[in-house]
């Protein structure tokens, strides 16, 4: 739900395209019990994520932009 207060475009781009290009250390994948983020095989972290290094560039960068906005509001 913040993605967007924290990643840049560059990076998002990059997990959209290549999942497994970078797997982030330590998260925890007992965080959504139903959903396993990543798995690990021999001490190798991989993305359950598949690429879509499919989509055209039009609609990687609409979505890029889209998670670009999934910010927390702060409230005053």
């Amino acid at each position: 739900s913040n993605i967007g207060g924290y990643a840049n475009a560059s990076y998002l781009l990059e997990s959209i395209v290549e999942p497994n290009a970078v797997v982030v250390p330590g998260y925890n994948p007992n965080a959504h019990p139903a959903f396993p983020w990543y798995s690990v095989e021999k001490g190798v972290r991989s993305s359950t994520m598949p690429p879509f290094s499919h989509l055209d560039t039009k609609s990687l960068n609409d979505l890029v932009a889209f998670l670009k906005t999934l910010k927390v509001k702060v409230e005053k």
